[in-house]
Formats: structure tokens, sequence, C-alpha cells
């Protein structure tokens, strides 16, 4: 039926609910409704998005956390459940850029860095997994480096010196 989409949050409570495994984790799901020209998210935790357009950051999904290093998170032991998700939806138009992406998206590289990047992929015509290749692999690299500068150890306040390890996830989108 046109004009229909998948509600993100219906597609995280039936994950939720059909989830017997061990653990927990954040997560961010999004749709594209074409129609209206929008995207619907449902975020947990600190995983998210950004929204580009003309290289440069115009919208960041929040963070949701308890503290700093404590993020809302789902799972099956005493975590939190899909009635915590955040709810957005933002007007999309050509050529924007979507990432989305784990938090060591945004734990080990500074926005600023992300959009030289994305300028120079768009400058080069890159492919948006070649696009998202290059920052996770920036992410990594400043993951393992003890003397970076980074928004997480800044974050910190001096609690943590250089990039954080984790699990890194970096998906990009370009809007047609």
């Amino acid at each position: 039926m046109k004009g229909d989409h998948v509600n993100p949050k219906r597609v995280l409570e039936e994950a939720y609910k059909n989830t017997n495994s061990k653990g927990s984790s954040t997560t961010c799901i999004i749709t594209l409704n074409s129609v209206k020209n929008t995207i619907v998210a449902a975020n947990v935790g600190d995983s998210g998005f950004l929204l580009i357009r003309k290289g440069k950051i115009t919208y960041k999904s929040p963070i949701q956390q308890r503290g700093f290093g404590c993020p809302y998170q789902l799972g099956n032991c005493n975590s939190d459940n899909p009635s915590v998700a955040q709810e957005m939806e933002l007007n999309i138009e050509k050529d924007d850029i979507l990432m989305v992406g784990t938090d060591e998206m945004l734990d080990n590289i500074f926005e600023s860095e992300i959009e030289e990047l994305v300028e120079r992929a768009i400058d080069q015509k890159l492919k948006a997994e070649e696009l998202a290749s290059q920052i996770g692999n920036i992410d990594l690299y400043n993951s393992f480096d003890r003397f970076a500068d980074t928004p997480y150890a800044r974050a910190s306040e001096g609690r943590h010196k250089g990039g954080k390890i984790d699990d890194i996830t970096v998906v990009v989108a370009y809007i047609q």
C-alpha cells in the first residue's frame, strides 16, 4: 500500500519479544518514508545516527545514558525494554547522507573530522560503503591509540586517555 512504511519501534518491540539470547545491546533502527520524504528512527542507548546535508551535520541523535559509559541497553537480564526507545522523524532531502553506527562511530572520531571526510567523499564521488569503510578504519586506528585526542577521552573528564576499544559499526546511506 503506497505511503506505508515500517514502524521502527514496532520492529524493535517484536525483536525484543522474540529474542531468547543472553546479553544486551544498544540499538538504532531507521526506516525511510519516501512518500513523506522522512526518516523515522527508534534509538536506545548510545548507538545512533547523523544526518548530513551539504557536508555538514544537521542532526545527531541524542544519547540515552544513566551516567558516563552506562548507556541504556535492551536485554533479557536486568536491562531496559523497548518502551525507553527515543522515537524521531526527520525531513530528508535529495543528496543528504545518513550515517548510522554504534557508539564507537563517534567515540573515536570528532564530528568535524567526519564532515571533512564527507566533503572529500563527495568531491571524489566515493560510494557509501567506501565512506563507511574510511570512517570505520579511522575509528579502529584511533581506538588503539592510547594517546589520541578523542571525543570519548574528552567526555571522560580525565578518567580515560586515548581511544576506546569496542565494536565498531558504521553504515552510510546516500539519499537519492
